[in-house]
C-alpha cells in the first residue's frame, strides 16, 4: 500500500496573504509528515508584511538604480565572495580577513521591477546578472575601465525584460522600505531552473486550472492558438459525423496526451511535445522546450535538456503536436 498526499491552498483577503501545503498519510490513515509555504503573486505581499523565505514574483525591469555602482571588488580565496575593503595600502576581505592587493570585478546592480500590483527594488548578484548579460564582470570591467562610460550598454539591455524572480526575504535584515530585495535567480527563460521543477497535479481535473495559473505569472503577452474542430470531408459519412461530432462537442475534449482546443502559450513558457519528429535532434514524444519566439503557424523553442539543451528548434503547429 502506498502513502497518500493530499495538497491544499488557502488565501486570507484580510490580510493579502496565501499559503499552499500538502499533507502525507500513510496507508493506514495516519500522519507522516507535512510541508506549508507562503504563495504570493506580486510585490504587495513583499512591500507590507509577509514571512521569511523564499517567494516567486513574475515581474519585468524598469530601469537599473545604479548610485552605489554596478560592481564589486571581491575576495578571491574559492567560496568566499565577499567584499574588499581598502586597509592600510591593501585590499582586506570582510569575512576571512586576507589580505590582496587586487580582487575579483563581480555584479551587484539594483534594478526596478514592475509587476501588477507595483514597483520594488531588487538586488541582482553577480550569477544572475551575468545569465542576463552574457558576459562576465570582469570582462566588462576591463573593456570599460579607460572609457568614461558610467552604464555599460550590456547592463542597459536588460531593461524591459519579463522573468520570474525567485526573491529571498529575510525581515531582520531590511533596511528601511526602500531596502531591495535580494535574487537567488531568475527562473523564466533559465534552463537549470525549469528542468530542475515540476509541479505534479493529483488529478487530471485541475491540470487545466494550474497551467493558466502559472501562465498567469509570465507578464509576457500571450497567443491563443486553436485546433482543427471540424470532421474530415474526405470520410463517406462526414454528415453523420458532422451531426454527432459537432464543434461544441469535439471543443470540449480533454484528456491526457491531447492539447486542448484553445492553447495560449507565452515567449518563455515550458511545454512538451507530444509527437515523435526527428530523434536525432532529441524532438519526440516528451520532449520539454522553452517558448522563444510564436508566429502564426510556426513556434521557435529552445531544448531544456539532454544533449541539445540549450538548441533552439522551430516546430510547426500541427494537430497534438505541442
Amino acid at each position: 500500500m502506498r502513502d497518500q498526499c493530499y495538497f491544499d491552498a488557502a488565501y486570507d483577503p484580510q490580510t493579502n496573504k496565501a499559503a499552499v501545503g500538502a499533507i502525507i498519510l500513510n496507508w493506514q490513515g495516519h500522519y507522516v509528515s507535512a510541508i506549508t509555504a507562503p504563495m504570493i503573486d506580486c510585490f504587495s505581499p513583499l512591500m507590507a508584511e509577509a514571512f521569511d523565505g523564499e517567494y516567486y514574483v513574475a515581474a519585468e525591469i524598469l530601469g537599473l538604480d545604479l548610485d552605489d555602482g554596478w560592481y564589486y571588488v571581491s575576495c578571491m580565496s574559492a567560496g568566499c565572495n565577499k567584499k574588499l575593503k581598502e586597509n592600510g595600502g591593501s585590499l582586506v576581505c570582510t569575512k576571512c580577513h586576507k589580505p590582496y592587493t587586487q580582487g575579483t570585478v563581480r555584479y551587484k546592480v539594483v534594478i526596478m521591477a514592475l509587476d501588477k500590483s507595483g514597483d520594488a527594488p531588487l538586488l541582482l548578484w553577480d550569477r544572475e546578472v551575468a545569465e542576463l548579460v552574457g558576459i562576465p564582470a570582469c570582462l566588462l570591467y576591463q573593456k570599460y575601465k579607460e572609457v568614461d562610460v558610467e552604464v555599460p550598454p550590456e547592463l542597459d539591455a536588460i531593461v524591459g525584460m519579463k522573468m520570474l524572480f525567485k526573491v529571498g526575504l529575510k525581515l531582520a535584515l531590511k533596511r528601511g522600505n526602500n531596502s531591495p530585495f535580494n535574487v537567488f535567480r531568475q527562473g523564466m527563460g533559465d534552463l537549470s531552473y525549469l528542468n530542475d521543477s515540476a509541479i505534479l497535479a493529483p488529478t487530471l481535473d485541475v491540470v487545466d486550472s494550474i497551467n493558466q495559473y502559472m501562465n498567469d505569472h509570465n507578464p509576457a503577452e500571450g497567443k491563443t492558438y486553436l485546433s482543427c474542430d471540424s470532421v474530415c470531408k474526405s470520410d463517406s459519412n462526414v454528415d453523420m459525423l458532422a451531426d454527432l461530432h459537432t464543434p461544441e462537442f469535439l471543443n470540449g475534449l480533454r484528456c491526457s496526451g491531447v492539447p486542448n482546443h484553445a492553447l495560449t502559450l507565452k515567449v518563455g513558457s515550458p511545454v512538451m511535445l507530444l509527437r515523435n519528429i526527428d530523434h536525432t535532434l532529441e524532438l519526440c514524444n516528451g520532449t520539454r522546450l522553452i517558448v522563444t519566439r510564436l508566429a502564426d503557424h510556426v513556434l521557435e523553442g529552445k531544448i531544456m535538456c539532454g544533449t541539445n539543451a540549450g538548441t533552439r528548434r522551430f516546430q510547426e503547429l500541427v494537430a497534438q503536436g505541442v
